[in-house]
């Protein structure tokens, strides 16, 4: 029989970092039954984020469950691993490297549509744009302007559409990236205290489907970490 493992992530990250990569792991894990659920319960606010992922799933006898949260890693009573930084940076359609205001410089920015990610609900936690201007001393923009989406995931998929650009996540943008669907146009990042973490309730941090899981997700992890840096 196959061991069953729940996966609770943001929705953000399942569909844009963790489902592109889930094939590998199926195919070194065959016994491993992998059931991936996206929850907004993944994403820190005033709460843990581990404890309200972890206890909103309903488990079958002999299932483990784990979740992936973006938030501080301060998760009392759990086993915690740090995954990904999570860094943001300026993305766009290569179209807008073209045309009649192409981006050439930060200052390039004033020409085009600013998309906003606020997947975090603190807006004074939240990375900016007023933040990004401000290191590539950008002035005469308003930073405010232009749509507000409640996650990732919608914010990348309208810089895919053309129709601005986003400051996102690095590690959730890396996938279109590498793709060519994305280009990231300066080297300007927004650092935030919030990261991507694997958390397990100790209990079950031994089981060969969770261990497996987790050299899997580190390993991924590693692999991307220059790209996640830089």
């Amino acid at each position: 029989a196959k061991e069953r493992l729940v996966v609770v992530a943001p929705p953000s990250f399942a569909t844009r970092w963790l489902v592109p990569r889930l094939k590998s792991f199926c195919q070194t894990q065959p016994t491993v039954q992998l059931n991936l659920v996206g929850s907004l319960d993944a994403i820190d606010d005033d709460q843990s984020a581990a404890a309200r992922a972890l206890e909103r799933v309903d488990l079958r006898e002999g299932e483990s469950q784990v979740a992936i949260c973006f938030g501080s890693g301060e998760y009392p009573g759990f086993h915690v691993d740090r995954i990904l930084s999570s860094g943001y940076a300026a993305v766009c359609s290569p179209r807008l490297m073209e045309g009649p205001h192409p981006l050439r410089e930060p200052a390039d920015i004033r020409f085009h549509v600013l998309i906003h990610d606020d997947t975090i609900a603190n807006e004074q936690a939240r990375p900016s744009w007023d933040k990004w201007l401000r290191l590539a001393g950008v002035t005469g923009v308003d930073a405010i302007a232009g749509p507000h989406f409640c996650n990732s995931g919608l914010a990348l998929v309208a810089a895919v559409d053309g129709q601005g650009v986003a400051l996102v996540s690095k590690p959730l943008a890396a996938t279109e990236v590498a793709a060519g669907r994305l280009v990231s146009p300066f080297e300007i990042s927004v650092q935030h205290h919030f990261a991507y973490y694997l958390v397990t309730p100790e209990a079950i941090s031994a089981r060969p489907a969770v261990e497996a899981f987790r050299q899997w997700l580190l390993a991924e992890a590693s692999a991307m970490e220059e790209f996640c840096r830089s």
